[in-house]
């Protein structure tokens, strides 16, 4: 069986009545640079709202993997998916997102790295009681011979 990603591009035009009415019964070039602004602001609120949710979703999918990986006892999904967040993380520093939308994803990197840690001291517990198993082993063996 062969599947192929395939990036889709997803247009979508809408119209603010209110805003088009504004642009038309402008006056002069000053005040539909007015109505411009007054869009653009709002546009951009509109697309830090939509971004914060999908952080969020992301958040969320990610802390979803965190768990699959844990019940399965795979660290390196885990370790991949922390230094992910984490370049996520500086990127959203660098480019000045709001604090709201920082905190959120530095709360989730916190939870990431506290389940990793989890998993690896339960990693450490597992080699050493096996290695605990195997001394005995010999020892009893040892004693046998």
């Amino acid at each position: 069986m062969y599947y192929e990603w395939v990036q889709v591009q997803e247009t979508k035009v809408s119209i603010d009545d209110n805003m088009k009415k504004q642009w038309e019964t402008a006056k002069d070039e000053k005040e539909r640079s007015k109505v411009l602004l007054i869009f653009s602001d709002n546009a951009l609120d509109k697309l830090s709202r939509v971004m914060g949710e999908d952080l969020e979703e992301l958040t969320r999918l990610a802390g979803d993997y965190a768990g699959l990986s844990l019940s399965g006892c795979f660290s390196a999904p885990l370790e991949k998916a922390t230094r992910l967040l984490e370049q996520r993380c500086q990127g959203m520093e660098e480019k000045g997102v709001g604090p709201e939308q920082l905190e959120a994803m530095r709360g989730s990197l916190k939870q990431m790295k506290g389940r990793l840690d989890l998993l690896r001291k339960a990693k450490e517990k597992v080699v050493v009681t096996k290695a605990k198993e195997v001394r005995e082993d010999v020892l009893r063996v040892l004693d046998i011979k």
